[in-house]
């Protein structure tokens, strides 16, 4: 709402609502080859490592759901929930030449992940309780019955046929919550209610001859905070057993930590006009970003299904807060061209350091993580690995760390049309380059840095727009970088990096109104994101050691629009 309660007075006003459910359901059937059948792998390097058998993979006769052997079936299910909503409100008072706003904003963010497993009641239906999944007439035991080879030459389940025969939808309906999906998204709840204030001004005047363009202004923000997680607790009755009573067994439940917090963020921003077609601009600010939820959420969660490797959750991480600066010039030489460059720092402090701990499993019983908590797959594991008391855990925690990262940068960018140099309207490009570089301090001398930072980027447009008619090829760049932190894997000095990236891109639109001058007529348009085919992958730590590869492939695209 937008409301001119007189000349110089305006009042804005508004209100949002937003709520979304998701459901993932990830059902599991995964058979063996048969015992002792003479069945040999080559594997051969490369930059996606390959896998060839003696056997044919494809054929359901020489698969079994042996259980004793590594095969398993899993029900699982994650299920998430968000809701947003917010009020915001300004009052402005002036015109172009000074204003001065004023207002409040009130925003309540939720967000609930819920991982469900029901693996074992699964399995023991489909194998009839018998040891290794072989019992006659088990379904275990003619799992070949319900296989079919595949359009990519692996095998797959005739799933309507599998899951009506093995009670698979009442068994997912009546699924328990367990700590973490599938995925290695924890089951977690957050909810943060913020509350802001801000005050502005705003105006034009002339310095020295010049014109002047400015804004500045201060926010504060209240945060209201929730961070929860399912975990496995300690039964309270148990303290006070006589010695040698056998314990309650522990019980799941919902925890939550909460906590408040605020922060003044100022900024200020000028233009100032040097000539008719060159502008200098300079702005200075403080922003705040808050904590990766999942690093918040208190409790334990296992990022594979070994539980080998997990995180253990600190509800009491402070956001990062940084000061910014840039500094900036463009010269604008006439319609939509221009020429600009433009330096940038950030100072970043409170960032996050992670920190390993290796203990027995059975430590972990301390957070109400028990051999009993984890699911079928992670108990198998422990057991091969000598049982909880004796197998290995590596739990990874995040801390505020002490130090400063310093990011600087400088962007330039062109944007030419070239009218004047070819005989054909309509033709230009449009160049921007951005160089980066990062330096820390303190404990972040230790290899912290920004992750997903490129420190070269580069994108670049040849266009065509004229008549009704717009196409544009685009080519984008960015060096490799550094995708996560340090300790991965349970690995101190390991960490996540991505390769170097090119993709080219097509788009166009055919205005049929402007080309045939006619009212009413449809927009059509066609594009194609990845041209080239690229292939995005990173690697752990080495770059033959490929951690993963994705091929999105080439998407061609048609679409119409129009107005009426």
């Amino acid at each position: 709402m937008e409301w001119q309660l007189g000349d110089r007075l305006k009042l804005n006003a508004q209100l949002n609502y937003t709520k979304s459910e998701f459901s993932r359901e990830s059902p599991t059937v995964l058979p063996v080859t048969q015992v002792n059948s003479g069945n040999t792998v080559s594997f051969t390097n490369g930059p996606v490592p390959s896998i060839v058998s003696s056997i044919d993979v494809g054929n359901p006769a020489n698969y079994r759901l042996d259980t004793a052997n590594g095969a398993r079936v899993n029900l699982q299910q994650e299920l998430r929930e968000t809701s947003t909503k917010g009020v915001r409100s300004d009052l402005t008072w002036g015109d172009r030449e000074f204003s001065i706003k004023g207002g409040f904003a009130y925003d309540d963010i939720l967000r609930r992940i819920t991982a469900r497993d029901n693996s074992t009641a699964w399995q023991n239906l489909i194998c009839g309780g018998v040891a290794g999944c072989q019992g006659a007439g088990t379904v275990g035991a003619r799992v070949g019955d319900y296989l079919r080879r595949g359009p990519n030459g692996l095998i797959e389940v005739d799933w309507q046929r599998f899951a009506g025969d093995t009670n698979y939808q009442q068994l997912l309906d009546q699924a328990p919550i367990t700590g973490a999906a599938n995925t290695g998204a924890a089951t977690g709840f957050i909810q943060e209610k913020t509350k802001g204030v801000f005050l502005q001004t705003d105006g034009v005047r002339q310095l020295a001859g010049f014109q002047l363009r400015y804004n500045a202004g201060v926010r504060y923000v209240r945060t209201e905070q929730s961070v929860g997680a399912y975990n496995s607790v300690a039964d309270p009755r148990n303290a006070s057993l006589p010695a040698g009573a056998t314990p309650f067994p522990n019980v799941n439940q919902w925890v939550y930590v909460d906590k408040e917090y605020s922060n003044t963020l100022p900024s200020a921003s000028a233009a100032l006009d040097l000539a008719k077609n060159v502008v200098l601009r300079a702005s200075a600010s403080r922003s705040m970003t808050r904590a990766n939820p999942e690093a918040l959420r208190p409790g334990i969660n296992f990022s594979n299904p070994s539980a080998d490797i997990g995180s253990l959750g600190a509800p009491n991480l402070a956001p990062y807060i940084s000061d910014n600066l840039d500094f900036g010039i463009e010269w604008y030489t006439g319609r939509e061209g221009y020429l600009s460059a433009t330096v940038f720092q950030k100072k970043l402090n409170g960032f996050t350091v992670n920190q390993n701990n290796t203990l027995p499993f059975s430590a972990l019983a301390q957070y109400g993580v028990t051999y009993d908590s984890v699911t079928p797959t992670m108990q198998q594991a422990l057991d091969a690995r000598g049982g909880p008391a004796n197998a290995n855990v590596v739990m990874t925690s995040q801390r505020n760390a002490g130090g400063e990262l310093k990011i600087k940068g400088l962007e330039l960018g062109w944007v030419q049309p070239l009218d004047k140099l070819l005989p054909w309207r309509g033709f230009g490009f449009s160049e921007t380059l951005t160089l980066i570089d990062q330096k820390a301090t303190g404990e972040g001398t230790q290899g912290f840095v920004a992750l997903g930072v490129p420190k070269k980027s580069n994108n670049f447009q040849l266009y065509y727009e004229n008549q009704g008619f717009m196409a544009r090829l685009s080519h984008s760049y960015s060096q490799g970088s550094q995708v996560s932190g340090l300790n991965q894997n349970g690995i101190a000095a390991a960490a996540l990096y991505s390769d170097d990236f090119k993709q080219l891109d097509f788009s166009s639109q055919l205005d049929l109104e402007k080309l045939l001058d006619r009212d009413g007529l449809p927009t059509l348009t066609f594009d194609v994101v990845n041209a080239t085919d690229t292939v995005r992958r990173t690697y752990f730590q080495f770059t033959n050691a490929t951690f993963s590869s994705y091929k999105p492939g080439r998407t061609f695209s048609v679409g119409m629009r129009m107005k009426f």
